[in-house]
């Protein structure tokens, strides 16, 4: 499975791109990517009610138990989601 693949089926958050070449080639500009990310995430969570959080959370655990039997994966519905550092990006 692909990053792709785990975005698409809504088993990941978002999908933080590598430096050309993989991480261990720059681990200094991947390290900032996921900085980058992780601020913009926290950013977004810390306005959230704990109540909302919360159910954010049971309904992303909900959805990740969800196949439908003799279909591709790829026919699964997923929904768009922008992630934060989409949003963080200029």
């Amino acid at each position: 499975m692909t990053s792709k693949d785990l975005s698409r089926m809504g088993l990941v958050d978002a999908v933080i791109t590598e430096p050309l070449g993989g991480a261990h080639r720059n681990h200094h500009l991947a390290a900032s990517r996921l900085k980058l990310y992780l601020r913009a995430a926290l950013r977004e969570l810390v306005g959230k009610p704990i109540d909302v959080l919360l159910e954010e959370r049971y309904q992303k655990f909900r959805r990740m138990g969800v196949f439908l039997e003799g279909q591709p994966t790829d026919a699964l519905p997923t929904e768009e989601v922008s992630s934060p550092i989409d949003r963080a990006l200029p």
